[in-house]
């Protein structure tokens, strides 16, 4: 899919995503840079929870087909955020955050695949 050229799909992806992580319907897969990240930094569920429902369609990187689930896509996005590290030092940290909005007839549900610091550069398609 690339990127998405319609910033209104993109703010259809977070609210779904949003409803998700305010009904307490997600989770934040328990992959090594996820854990690292989330003790590196002290982010506690709260945090995590903030930082989500933080992502706006500025924040907007690409999305790809999900390998897992035929017409699903995993969406990806950027944010930059100042978090204390485990020294007690204030740092400015560019995250890396993926995930699939997973339907099904009862219920839907936000996996993050991926919740951590970026590992390579991201582009923006609707920053200015």
């Amino acid at each position: 899919m690339g990127n998405i050229q319609s910033k209104a799909l993109v703010d259809i992806i977070l609210e779904n995503m949003k409803q998700c992580v305010e009904s307490g319907n997600f989770i934040i897969l328990n992959r090594d840079n996820n854990r690292y990240f989330i003790t590196e930094y002290s982010v506690s569920e709260a945090m995590q929870q903030e930082i989500l429902l933080g992502l706006t369609t500025d924040d907007y990187c690409e999305s790809e087909p999900s390998d897992k689930i035929p017409g699903s896509y995993i969406n990806i996005f950027g944010r930059s955020l100042e978090l204390v590290d485990s020294e007690g030092s204030t740092v400015l940290v560019n995250m890396y955050i993926k995930f699939e909005i997973i339907e099904k007839p009862d219920i839907t549900r936000t996996v993050f695949i991926s919740f951590h610091e970026v590992e390579y550069p991201l582009s923006f398609p609707f920053r200015t």
